[in-house]
């Protein structure tokens, strides 16, 4: 956690972030690494519906996306409301 949340947290000056404990935003992803999946555009949240790797074979990928507590995607599905918010560094 301290590579990927903390250290990223501290040298952005993002306060509330970057550890899970009282007090901090629990901004979660949780992987499943060996959930194999093959890339669909026509599948993406975005208006984009292209990729270069359409048709490709992936192992791994998102399982739960919990932002501040609450989940918002569980297996590429959107199942909670847009509550994520921009985020200013203290600097």
């Amino acid at each position: 956690m301290e590579a990927t949340a903390t250290i990223p947290a501290k040298i952005f000056r993002l306060a509330h972030k970057g550890v899970l404990k009282e007090g901090f935003d629990a901004d979660i992803v949780l992987v499943d690494p060996k959930a194999k999946i093959k890339i669909r555009p026509e599948d993406f949240l975005s208006k984009a519906k292209y990729s270069p790797f359409k048709g490709m074979q992936c192992v791994g990928r998102a399982a739960y996306t919990i932002v501040n507590g609450q989940l918002v995607a569980e297996k590429g599905s959107i199942v909670g409301p847009p509550i994520g918010k921009v985020v200013m560094s203290d600097a």
